[in-house]
């Protein structure tokens, strides 16, 4: 009988296994990397890996989890700001857009969307939605407090944010569009959105 881990060593072990995880997820990607892949850099049998994580899907998914408190402790700060929402709403996606392209794991995500497709078929859909919370729900309640001020169109908070998050997938497009293009494309699109889902003066 295999030797239990001590819980120092099982700590141990699962944050390697998430590091080996990172380096291959953002470079070969989720579907090339197999669990040998996975579990050679630690020198643990594939069969150990399941003491850990039920998949690589799930393992992709704990990673993902572990970005999110990271993104809303940088984007969350323009919606508390006591700023007009509209100028509100542009900021947030101005930080939100910066940090997905500049995050190796979220940029990955950004442009090959499949990889989260697979992470959603095999990990449980409670466990997939309790981990991504991410910024949509404070985004919601973000834009519900502000249509009650009257500074946000009427809606349901939920597909507003939806709205408000879409915009980052414009990214998938960057070649499509152009690298010299891109950026002032991204600045028309936030403040047309921003525009387009808050009132002014006279609206």
């Amino acid at each position: 009988m295999p030797t239990p881990f001590t819980a120092e060593e099982r700590a141990s072990i699962r944050r390697q296994l998430l590091e080996s995880g990172r380096s291959l997820f953002t470079t070969v990607g989720l579907k090339k990397t197999t669990l040998e892949d996975l579990v050679r850099p630690i020198g643990i049998a594939k069969s150990t890996f399941y003491a850990f994580f039920d998949s690589k899907e799930a393992l992709y998914l704990e990673l993902l989890a572990e970005e999110a408190p990271g993104v809303e402790q940088q984007v969350m700060p323009a919606l508390s700001a006591g700023l007009p929402a509209r100028e509100a709403i542009a900021q947030f996606l101005t930080r939100l857009l910066a940090v997905y392209e500049s995050n190796s794991l979220t940029r990955r995500l950004l442009t090959h969307p499949d990889e989260l497709a697979m992470v959603a078929r095999r990990v449980p859909r409670e466990a997939f939605s309790a981990k991504l919370k991410g910024v949509a729900q404070p985004l919601a309640s973000y834009i519900r407090q502000a249509q009650a001020r009257g500074e946000v169109v009427d809606g349901d908070p939920e597909v507003l944010a939806g709205v408000i998050q879409a915009v980052t997938l414009l990214s998938l497009h960057r070649e499509t569009i152009g690298a010299e293009r891109y950026p002032a494309v991204m600045a028309a699109l936030v403040t047309a959105v921003a525009s387009g889902l808050t009132r002014g003066p006279g609206r």
